[in-house]
This record gives structure tokens, C-alpha cells and sequence, in this order.
């Protein structure tokens, strides 16, 4: 039997549409179980998806661990989820990374400036609007020479697909 050219994208295209509507199940799944208040259920649907490198999936997994809903509390674990999802440009996901670094136990300012910068020129208008307070605030506890270097790394930063 031949396999042909087309036969064999055609065979590679359903393959990504199915991978796709997995994508799209687990993330349903998990939205459903948070909806019921079952963290622990969430977070394992949360993880398979996220697992396959979807963004909103990383950035639910991430604000879990943050929050210490259906897993241990750990910012080490939120800031690997956040931050993949981060990444790929995920805004929400850039916002919550300086959350972490503001006001979390990962504390460093610049690293928060930076990725509230990120947030602010990513995000809808209400999130930009958050962002942008908090830029205010990082920036009081910082001197100059820090904050462009923050400044630096964020007109460097460039987004990553997984």
C-alpha cells in the first residue's frame, strides 16, 4: 500500500484536531469541577491540559498553587505554572507572576515591574489598569538604576510557544 503526500497530512491534520478537543475536554472538565468547589478535581484536569502546553490551563494551575486550592499551597509551584503559561504571552498569567514577586514570598521588585509591564501592555484595559498601580508601587521601593533594568528586560522580553 502507497501512502501518499495528502494521505499523509490529511492523517496529520485530524491527529492535531484531536489533540485540540482533548485540549478543549480537560480544560471543561476542570472548569466544571472548580464550579463545584472540587479543587482537587480541577487541579488534575487543570494539570493534564496544562501538561500539553495550554496557556489558560498553566495560568489556572498556577493561581491554584497559589491560592492552595486542591493543592499544597507553593509559590515555587505557582510561579512554574504562571510562568509557562507567561511564556507563551498569557497576560493574566504575566499579571499574577508579579504578584508573586510584589507581594508573595518571592519577593523582588524588579522582577514584579517587569512582569506588570508585561500584564500592562498584554492585557484588556482593566487588567492594564491594575497593572499599572502596581508598577507604581514596585517602582517607590526601587531606585532608578533598577527600574531600567526592569525597564530593559521588558523591552527585551520576547514570548515563547512551548
Amino acid at each position: 500500500m502507497k501512502i501518499t503526500a495528502r494521505a499523509t497530512l490529511v492523517a496529520l491534520v485530524l491527529s492535531l484536531c484531536h489533540t485540540g478537543f482533548v485540549f478543549a475536554d480537560e480544560s471543561a472538565e476542570a472548569e466544571e469541577a472548580y464550579k463545584r468547589g472540587d479543587y482537587a478535581e480541577a487541579a488534575k484536569w487543570f494539570r493534564k491540559a496544562a501538561e500539553q502546553g495550554d496557556a489558560v490551563a498553566q495560568y489556572n494551575l498556577g493561581n491554584m498553587y497559589s491560592d492552595g486550592k486542591g493543592v499544597p499551597q507553593d509559590d515555587a509551584e505557582a510561579l512554574k505554572w504562571c510562568r509557562r503559561a507567561a511564556e507563551q504571552g498569557q497576560a493574566d498569567a504575566q499579571y499574577s507572576i508579579g504578584l508573586l514577586y510584589a507581594y508573595g514570598g518571592l519577593l523582588d521588585y524588579a522582577e514584579a515591574y517587569m512582569w506588570f509591564s508585561l500584564a500592562a501592555a498584554n492585557g484588556t484595559e482593566e487588567l492594564r489598569d491594575r497593572a499599572f498601580e502596581d508598577i507604581d508601587f514596585v517602582a517607590s521601593m526601587m531606585s532608578t538604576a533598577t527600574i531600567a533594568e526592569a525597564q530593559r528586560q521588558f523591552f527585551e522580553w520576547k514570548p515563547r510557544k512551548e
